[in-house]
């Protein structure tokens, strides 16, 4: 049931420009796969779209930067007066700052 209506919540729609070999391949798969055109298309697009914001999203270390960044966490250095300056203007031009 919930399927269904999700089939006939939606309303957008996306063209793509494509020849007919890429087209005619898309048709084929789909049809050995036993999706329509546009079901497959989103069962093959929407996993890869979350890789990439997930690949996008992910910072990856190596053990030594990993062991480095924790150091940093737990023992940060003391802020030189460059940035506590910086940090008193960015706070005097927000408004309605109550400051740290």
């Amino acid at each position: 049931m919930e399927h269904t209506a999700s089939i006939h919540s939606r309303k957008l729609r996306i063209d793509i420009r494509l020849d007919q070999e890429q087209k005619s391949l898309l048709e084929e798969a789909a049809a050995v796969s036993g999706h329509s055109l546009t079901s497959f298309l989103l069962a093959n697009a929407l996993p890869a779209a979350r890789a990439v914001i997930r690949e996008h999203q992910t910072t990856k270390l190596s053990r030594a930067d990993s062991e480095r960044f924790i150091e940093l966490l737990e023992h940060p250095h003391e802020a030189n007066e460059a940035l506590k300056s910086a940090v008193r203007e960015y706070l005097e031009n927000i408004p309605d700052s109550d400051g740290f």
